[in-house]
């Protein structure tokens, strides 16, 4: 009895302990792309996304319970409000391929379709809240009912019971074809609360309207005293998920093999001379850029680092060489052991300050 009370614990926490770094990381991805324009959208492909880790919880008793274990809400709705924010659109797929419980299996689970042969909006049925709709929740929808919410507040919807992945992944992509950006200024804002959006088509009853279903009423922004530091900025970019493309940066690796000064990994850093802001000098085209390099392990920590300043005093001829094939700066970056790393680039327009971002892997033998 003890032994196995003891493995359920365990159990129950490496479950805990994993969803949490799932929450996590679409947190961030969330928060990392919130600044770039226009719609995103995100296939989050998984089994499951429970909102709680046990059946017994989807009682309404326990739907404010704060308890670790219990209640990955408020989890899900930093979530949410991050992708609302930034304008992205979550639409989860499971991969399991048709699935379905006896006696709640149903057909049109399977084919949305059907469900308005039977006077029934799919896209109603495809988003309600199965908590509402079935009190005794099985655990095929208990483990759904995150990715369900994820997607019913964002705008997107799920994919579940295809045995063909194709078909999903064309619905969304279908979804995503045309869309509009509506805009407008409330007649009132309370700053930190909910507002619910409601979109109507007029004389269009055949038609669907999906959109999020409202927004946190953003409060006044902190204005910044002083500018952020070199340093700031350069760890803001190196924490970024994606890619920063206002200096236009690639980077290639190989790892030389372990000499007599250890394991070394050489590499040429390429910029788009285009997004490099050049300036005429008397008939030379002047420019300056910075090179930071950091390699990292695979538990993240830092190995080793560098940077160079390179400046560009180019003619008429080497200038238009230039554009044409890039801009390219060598170096090497000493490695402590054998491994796979990750090299991450940053380069600084040093005339405007801005910064461009890269990375790869590379493998020391």
């Amino acid at each position: 009895g003890r032994a196995s009370f003891a493995g359920l614990i365990y159990y129950q926490l490496v479950l805990f302990q994993i969803a949490q770094v799932v929450l996590k990381l679409l947190e961030e991805i969330a928060a990392s792309v919130g600044e770039l324009p226009g719609r995103k959208i995100v296939i989050y492909v998984s089994e499951k996304l429970p909102l709680r880790l046990s059946n017994k919880y989807l009682e309404p008793a326990y739907d404010t319970s704060s308890r670790p274990f219990e209640n990955f809400s408020a989890e899900l709705q930093r979530i949410i409000s991050s992708s609302r924010k930034g304008g992205m659109t979550f639409y989860p797929l499971d991969p399991r391929g048709l699935a379905t419980t006896i006696p709640s299996g149903s057909a049109a689970d399977a084919n949305p379709s059907l469900l308005g042969s039977l006077g029934v909006s799919s896209g109603t049925r495809e988003y309600s809240d199965p908590l509402r709709a079935r009190p005794d929740l099985d655990n095929l929808e208990h483990s759904r009912q995150g990715m369900r919410q994820l997607a019913a507040a964002t705008g997107g919807f799920p994919v579940f019971n295809h045995n063909d992945m194709r078909v999903g992944l064309q619905r969304v992509l279908r979804d995503n074809e045309a869309y509009y950006m509506l805009a407008y200024y409330p007649s009132s804002v309370e700053a930190g609360k909910f507002r619910r959006i409601r979109v109507q088509l007029k004389d269009r009853s055949g038609l669907i309207v999906r959109t999020r279903s409202g927004y946190i009423a953003p409060k006044e922004k902190e204005v910044r005293q002083e500018p952020m530091s070199k340093q700031e900025r350069i760890s803001e970019a190196l924490a970024s998920m994606i890619p920063l493309t206002a200096v236009k940066v690639s980077v290639q690796t190989k790892a030389d093999e372990a000499g007599e000064h250890g394991r070394v990994a050489r590499l040429i850093v390429s910029v788009d001379a285009a997004s490099v802001a050049f300036k005429q000098k008397e008939e030379k085209m002047l420019a300056s850029l910075e090179a930071i390099v950091f390699a990292y392990n695979l538990r993240g920590e830092l190995v080793n680092g560098f940077s160079n300043t390179l400046n560009l005093d180019l003619a008429p001829n080497s200038y238009s060489q230039v554009l044409r094939s890039g801009i390219n700066m060598g170096g090497s970056i000493r490695l402590d052991k054998a491994g796979l790393y990750n090299i991450r680039v940053v380069v600084i327009d040093r005339e405007t300050g801005r910064i461009g971002t890269a990375s790869e892997w590379v493998e020391a033998e």
